[in-house]
């Protein structure tokens, strides 16, 4: 199951980070990702049978947008961030709670699992849920405005993925 997770658009960021194979080595990585995400996915619904697979589907497409370093892991810091993006800022203190609360593997970060257990598990924060649900929305939105501004190039980059 191929995702685009990202669009990587400045080479020379790839390259100082991943040296000159650096499209091979991201390309690699993304792909490891994508089978550790499809496995906690799977993981979650042989635990969550009577879950939405939209849903799960949505929460692990904002999971990969907020993984901002691709580690398939959301830190402190990206959860700040991610947040900020929502309109609801918190502190640092404040997501360290909330990942303790879910963290099962005690890493101090939340696996796409434990991010589906504090979005759509039994504990879930409803208003946390709603909230990924409006973004989602927010983002497709963009995405759709975007198409209508130059669809010419959205066309372009379709076919390109």
């Amino acid at each position: 199951m191929a995702h685009n997770l990202r669009r990587v658009d400045d080479v020379d960021k790839v390259t100082a980070n991943l040296g000159v194979q650096g499209g091979r080595v991201l390309r690699q990585k993304i792909g490891s990702m994508e089978s550790q995400l499809d496995a906690q996915v799977e993981r979650y619904k042989e635990s969550n049978p009577d879950s939405e697979p939209d849903e799960i589907q949505k929460i692990r497409e904002l999971f990969i947008i907020f993984d901002a370093d691709l580690s398939g892991d959301l830190n402190v810091d990206e959860m700040v961030a991610m947040y900020e993006k929502l309109e609801k800022p918190k502190n640092r203190l404040q997501v360290q709670k909330e990942i303790a609360k879910y963290d099962t593997s005690k890493s101090g970060t939340l696996d796409l699992f434990e991010f589906l257990e504090m979005s759509l598990g039994a504990g879930a924060n409803p208003f946390l849920k709603t909230l990924l649900f409006f973004k989602q929305l927010e983002l497709k939105n963009a995405e759709e405005a975007a198409r209508a501004r130059d669809p010419k190039a959205a066309f372009m980059a379709e076919r390109k993925r």
